[in-house]
């Protein structure tokens, strides 16, 4: 979080970036294309280099797709800006409402 205050903060400040932090080891990535097909990527790998072999999915899958952005847009509405990430059980319970 203080990286990310240090790198962004005057873009946080003027309303240009939103950041939302919760403490969630979830790796997935949703995309559409630009002819609207929803895929998801999904695995172990982290997102940073490292010299360990990864393995990941790439899926087509809109009930999938749909259901990670609508928890995605929940986190950035609920936990936009904080300075301390939202930890497991509180974090479980505000998605599984």
């Amino acid at each position: 979080m203080k990286y990310i205050d240090e790198r962004l903060s005057e873009y946080i400040d003027k309303d240009m970036v939103t950041v939302s932090v919760v403490g969630s080891h979830c790796k997935y990535k949703t995309i559409e294309t630009l002819g609207g097909k929803p895929f998801v990527i999904w695995g172990s790998a982290n997102e940073r280099s490292s010299a360990n072999i990864e393995m990941f999915t790439l899926e087509k899958n809109f009930q999938l797709f749909s259901k990670l952005n609508e928890l995605d847009d929940r986190i950035i509405a609920n936990f936009a800006k904080s300075s301390k990430a939202l930890r497991a059980s509180r974090l479980w319970n505000e998605l599984n409402k």
